[in-house]
């Protein structure tokens, strides 16, 4: 059998979740099942019957991806707090601080939403010589559909505006999933270097 994977165009939709079977057409093509099980397969009859189109999916909910200002601070902090993410309320994430960085970076400062509901996040700063990525943070009902990924994107895009040619993360050891995340998306590991700060209190 021969299988060609195509980019999918036009209304068709698939929810994000749940189990199902089903026969569909589309266009001049007759799909013969569809079933989501974590990952979605789509394969569709054409006029040769040894051959099978398969399409990916595409998300039945419209994320919109839009500037952060001080008005979202409690929903980033709900935010962090549910996707696992260590912050300083007390310290370096408190709303006074928070504020400082809009104003020097509000075009760093990215939320993903849907609908109105904040559902992922990313702060990026600018030393003026390297970009860093911050709190990149999505909810764990939204985890695992290329969320990360998308503002990966819109943070690197708006750092290399600013200029910078290096972007770099610092992730604590722990985190093997956002390690392995960086890792997939072309960062390098650098394990030659050694993280030192001084700090006036621990919740800074």
């Amino acid at each position: 059998m021969k299988l060609i994977k195509v980019s999918l165009a036009g209304d068709l939709q698939f929810p994000l979740s749940g189990h199902f079977k089903q026969k569909l057409k589309y266009g001049n093509l007759y799909g013969i099942s569809i079933k989501w099980a974590g990952n979605l397969e789509a394969r569709w009859r054409t006029a040769d019957p040894h051959t099978w189109v398969q399409i990916p999916p595409r998300p039945s909910f419209i994320m919109k991806i839009k500037n952060l200002s001080l008005q979202h601070y409690d929903e980033l902090l709900r935010l962090w707090k549910e996707a696992g993410l260590p912050h300083k309320p007390k310290g370096r994430d408190k709303k006074e601080e928070i504020k400082k960085q809009l104003e020097s970076y509000s075009d760093l400062f990215i939320g993903a939403f849907e609908g109105e509901k904040l559902i992922a996040s990313v702060i990026g700063s600018d030393d003026g010589r390297r970009g860093w990525i911050n709190r990149l943070a999505v909810h764990p009902d939204c985890q695992g559909k290329g969320i990360a990924s998308i503002l990966l994107k819109e943070i690197e895009d708006r750092l290399r505006k600013r200029g910078r040619k290096i972007i770099c993360v610092l992730v604590e050891d722990w985190n093997k999933k956002s390690i392995k995340f960086f890792v997939k998306n072309n960062y390098i590991l650098h394990k030659d270097i050694y993280y030192l700060s001084k700090r006036e209190n621990l919740e800074v």
